[in-house]
């Protein structure tokens, strides 16, 4: 990303919404609404003053809110541009940011600017969100997170620098049930199986072993789906590494109100065993569905959209990538 914000042909508008697409191919007229920052990001230096004047805190939504933020902030460590902005609907006004910033690029009057561009082609990045189905105790019980909120955890420039810590007390957990297949599999739900929540299960079980190898680690799924090249060796390779695979599902979790722990009953299909056991933290593998932004740049463009949520292609083998415009 630093190198495209470098690149001499490539400009970069950041804080932008897309109001409008008209024309055709190699023709298109694409009106922009660059939103205002109330931060001059040519005179800004940087310096974090505003920032640590600033008294309102809130959750930072890009830790999946374990970490704080400011009501003025940098959106993410590694923005680019790397330009701090003010969140209107957390600040309350008190102007200590204007006092203190030593350029003075600080503009509350600041207002929306308008774009036309001219291109001909469009290349739409959609993105994804997470699905929290209200299960196994999620958003109710503190120790049971989702595999997005323990990347942040164990992302180096996380909320805990990179290190497993328990919601609840900010202890290392000693052992930990990961749940796949949360919300996905199922008509109620999500019928279709995503495809990456197995190998990203894996991949962060190894994370926290590599750090923790005394740890207690099982993954309950229906069953492992490892597609593509070396995948199914990576997967028998975590088993030597030490983690455990039941092939079933989770029926319940309860809290222990006084530890904090989760009390979880897993059915194991291959013995009809339904067990007990006690974990001290529970990590949901949810399925990425499309996001917000994609319904309504899809709307915008007058694109279709799959029964997923997605943008649908032209043909699912021949134009993979394609739109019909």
């Amino acid at each position: 990303m630093l190198e495209a914000g470098r690149h001499p042909n490539i400009q970069i508008m950041s804080y932008c919404d897309i109001t409008e697409v008209t024309g055709y191919i190699g023709n298109f007229n694409v009106k922009v609404r660059q939103n205002p920052r109330y931060v001059d990001a040519t005179l800004c230096t940087n310096c974090g003053a505003c920032r640590e004047e600033c008294p309102v805190s809130l959750p930072n939504d890009f830790d999946m809110g374990f970490g704080p933020r400011k009501a003025i902030d940098v959106p993410f460590p590694q923005a680019v541009p790397t330009v701090y902005a003010i969140d209107l609907d957390t600040c309350v006004k008190c102007y200590w940011c204007v006092s203190v910033c030593p350029v003075y690029c600080i503009d509350f009057s600041e207002e929306p600017k308008e774009y036309n561009l001219q291109v001909g082609t469009i290349v739409i990045a959609t993105g994804w969100d997470i699905n929290e189905p209200k299960l196994y105790g999620y958003g109710e019980y503190e120790n049971v997170i989702n595999q997005l909120q323990l990347e942040r955890i164990l992302a180096p420039n996380g909320p805990s620098g990179g290190h497993l810590l328990r919601p609840s007390d900010g202890k290392h957990p000693k052992k930990i049930l990961m749940i796949n297949c949360v919300g996905s599999r199922d008509i109620k739900n999500q019928p279709n199986c995503p495809g990456v929540c197995c190998l990203v299960s894996i991949k962060n079980a190894k994370l926290i072993l590599s750090e923790y190898p005394d740890a207690e680690l099982t993954i309950s799924a229906i069953d492992i789906r490892a597609p593509g090249k070396d995948y199914e060796e990576y997967y028998r390779r975590s088993r030597e590494f030490g983690i455990n695979y039941i092939k079933g599902m989770v029926g319940q979790v309860d809290e222990d109100p006084i530890t904090k722990n989760l009390i979880c009953t897993v059915e194991n299909m291959l013995t009809s065993e339904v067990k007990e056991d006690e974990y001290d933290m529970v990590i949901l593998s949810t399925a990425p569905i499309a996001s917000k932004g994609t319904g309504e740049i899809a709307e915008l463009m007058r694109l279709e959209k799959s029964s997923d949520g997605f943008l649908k292609e032209y043909h699912a083998r021949l134009n993979p990538i394609d739109t019909k415009t």
